[in-house]
Order: structure tokens, then C-alpha cells, then sequence
């Protein structure tokens, strides 16, 4: 039994599909095939049913499960006392983020913490927030970025970022440079999907204004900020953006940003997230070091 299978197998189990693993995995969907059928051979027993939309455990798949898990966990962890017996900060350091910050905050820090720990292979995986929080708190993630926190106990906080979202439509799009509240009701708009970030702080502003999402005219729901942008220029509708996101195509005068009046700029934070009750890798403890100090002083 090779460690890569244990993680090919609880990849597949989250994902409940061979395909979404081997790409969660960046391997071939082939291969993630090939390393399931190892396992199981070995162990004697299956571990998923096949079905004709993706796979499901077994009853002997769900009681192996947390033990694959704990195998994991118990390598991950010898591996970091090697590192801090060596002194040196080494292997692999794996973040998981929402959109926003995994597209555009997360890379320019994480060049400057590479900078400083040449020894590290850093992966980053991109989520939205509520995958990325179910993540943490299951143990498949030491760290996370999002954009929101939440009341669970076990999870902790910390502000990091702050972020503003405004309307933007098309350049050359037939929406005014500013419209009435009422007017916003009438525009054909593009939103992230449930589970995004985005879209929650949106819905919230919304409610607090006197609006709800079904009252409004929505033309698409897409599953990334990329996707939202491309129909943004597509010129199916219009959408809430993060002010980071969109400020590329607004200094190439791609896209304007609409004002809505009496109704201002959509603020929030970015927030590093952990789990209270797991003890963080040594890389990863540096790295929560690092981005802590570097918005230190930023909140009060």
C-alpha cells in the first residue's frame, strides 16, 4: 500500500467522482483508476460501488475512510518533525482559497514567502468559500483563505484583506454610468453560485437594502469570478465584482463600474482560517506567521 493511493482514495471519496479527483489530483483519470484498483486488490474488499454518475463507498470504503485519513495525517506529521529536526522549513505548503484571494491576493504573497523558504513546493488550491471552510473542518486542509467567517467552535479567524464590490458592466454595454436602486431590479445580472463568497455578501447587501435575489434579474449563475468576468464581456449582463478582480479590465477599458445610487460599495474581509483542535505543519505555522504580520495593523 503506497501513500498515493490513500490519497487518490480519499480524494475520490470526497469528490464522489474518479474524473473530479484525478483533476483535483492533477493526475490522469487513468491512473487515479489504476491506483483504486491497487488498493483494493490489496485490501481484499471494494471500496466504491460504480455508478452511472460517479462512485459511492462502500460500506467497507466508509469504515476505511478516517483510518486512510489518520495514515495520512501520521505521515504528514513525521515529515514536519524531520523538517524542524533539520532546522529547515521544507516539502510541501498546501493553501486552499476561495476566488478572489486564490486568483489575485494570494500568489504576490506567496512569491514573497517562496522567496524566503526556497526549500518549499508551494500548492495552491482554488475553492469557493464554503468547500474550502468543509475542507478545513474535515482535516483534508491545515489552511484556508476566504472571504467570510462563520460560528463554528472548532474553526478560528483571522482578517487578513479587505475588499470592496461594486457593479460593473461592459464597456460599451447600454447600462448607464449610474441608475436608481429601483432601476438595479431591471438589469440582466450575472452571479457567482450559492456557496461563493461574493455572492453571500451581495445577497446580504441586498436584504439589508430591501432587495432579494429572486426579485432581481438574474441571466446567468457561473461557477468562478473568471467565468462572470468572460460573460461580462460576452455582454449577457452586468455583476458584482470584487474592486481587485475587475481592476485590470478597467484600466484597459474593458469594463465600467455602474454606480447604484443609495446604494454604496459592498465591503468585507478576507479571513486565514484554521482549525482550532490540528496542529499546523511546520511551513504552515511560518506561513500564518508571515501573512499575519504582513496585515498587521491593518484592523483594529
Amino acid at each position: 500500500m503506497m501513500f498515493r493511493h490513500l490519497e487518490a482514495f480519499i480524494e475520490t471519496a470526497r469528490a464522489g467522482s474518479v474524473t473530479q479527483a484525478a483533476e483535483t489530483l492533477l493526475l490522469t483519470q487513468p491512473t487515479v483508476s489504476g491506483q483504486l484498483k491497487e488498493l483494493e486488490e490489496e485490501l481484499g474488499v471494494a471500496l466504491f460501488n460504480r455508478m452511472p454518475r460517479g462512485v459511492e463507498l462502500t460500506e467497507a470504503g466508509k469504515r476505511f475512510l478516517p483510518r486512510a485519513r489518520e495514515i495520512l495525517v501520521a505521515r504528514r506529521k513525521l515529515l514536519d518533525e524531520a523538517s524542524e529536526y533539520k532546522g529547515l522549513l521544507s516539502g510541501i505548503l498546501e493553501i486552499h482559497a476561495s476566488n478572489i484571494p486564490g486568483e489575485y491576493l494570494l500568489p504576490p504573497c506567496l512569491a514573497l514567502f517562496k522567496k524566503k523558504n526556497q526549500g518549499l513546493r508551494i500548492v495552491l488550491r482554488i475553492h469557493d468559500s464554503r468547500e474550502t471552510i468543509g475542507r478545513i473542518l474535515c482535516g483534508d486542509a491545515a489552511l484556508g483563505i476566504v472571504g467570510g467567517d462563520n460560528e463554528d467552535p472548532d474553526l478560528e479567524f483571522h482578517p487578513l484583506w479587505e475588499d470592496k464590490i461594486f457593479l460593473y458592466a461592459k464597456a460599451d454595454s447600454a447600462l448607464p454610468d449610474n441608475i436608481s436602486f429601483d432601476e438595479l431590479g431591471g438589469v440582466p445580472l450575472l452571479m457567482r453560485e450559492e456557496g461563493s463568497a461574493t455572492r453571500r455578501a451581495v445577497e446580504k447587501a441586498l436584504m439589508q437594502a430591501g432587495l432579494s435575489l429572486p426579485s432581481l434579474s438574474v441571466a446567468a449563475e457561473l461557477g468562478s469570478t473568471t467565468a462572470v468576468k468572460n460573460a461580462i464581456g460576452a455582454g449577457i449582463g452586468a455583476a458584482f465584482l470584487s474592486e481587485v478582480a475587475a481592476a485590470s479590465e478597467c484600466e484597459r477599458g474593458v469594463f465600467r463600474r455602474v454606480g447604484v445610487s443609495g446604494f454604496g460599495p459592498i465591503k468585507r474581509r478576507f479571513f486565514l482560517v484554521r482549525h482550532k483542535r490540528r496542529e499546523l505543519s511546520p511551513a504552515s505555522r511560518a506561513f500564518c506567521e508571515f501573512a499575519l504580520a504582513s496585515a498587521a495593523g491593518r484592523f483594529s
